[in-house]
């Protein structure tokens, strides 16, 4: 059995290294603004949660705790947590599903330095099937990603693209970096 802690006014929650059921993450999972890679609600709460930040010293992240709500925990996995020089990556397995796709993992890689993370959507279904859905909610990805610049922000451009995972070519990947 793995123990961890599930955070958003609840206690520690058991969860058995069993096949987790099937989450709707359809409420879970949404946008403020999807080109700009700005997440809301449960989803936004829950990546503000994963890092902390050393502000002493050199920026650098460590995970601190994931944070989902009550009715949705039994579909999340423990994170696996690996860090090197270049920063430090959360994987969370879900059994979940979001917009009729099958989720099989969220990742967050947060960099050295304090930039902001990356947040990638891992789904079982072909890169084709992926982009239509997602173009269904406004996010509109071709084979080359789609690029944003932010003039009014001055500092970030945004990337987005959905591509075939390499380490798993059974895997897409949706991915929102900020630049």
């Amino acid at each position: 059995m793995i123990v961890f802690a599930i955070m958003l006014g609840v206690s520690p929650v058991s969860v058995s290294a069993e096949t987790k059921p099937l989450t709707v993450l359809d409420d879970f999972i949404q946008f403020a603004d999807p080109e700009t890679c700005a997440f809301a609600g449960d989803m936004r709460i829950m990546l503000d949660n994963l890092w902390t930040y050393d502000e002493q010293g050199d920026g650098r992240p460590a995970f601190d705790k994931l944070v989902v709500p009550d009715d949705l925990a039994a579909g999340f996995y423990e994170p696996v947590i690996v860090g090197d020089e270049a920063g430090v990556s959360a994987s969370i397995s879900v059994n979940g599903q979001w917009l009729g796709l099958n989720v099989y993992e969220i990742r967050s890689f947060a960099p050295a330095g304090g930039d902001p993370p990356s947040v990638d959507i891992a789904f079982t279904e072909d890169v084709r099937i992926v982009r239509q859905r997602l173009a269904t909610i406004g996010i509109h990805v071709n084979e080359n990603g789609h690029y944003i610049a932010d003039p009014e922000n001055g500092v970030y451009a945004y990337h987005t693209y959905v591509l075939r995972v390499h380490e798993n070519p059974e895997l897409t990947q949706y991915s929102c970096l900020t630049l």
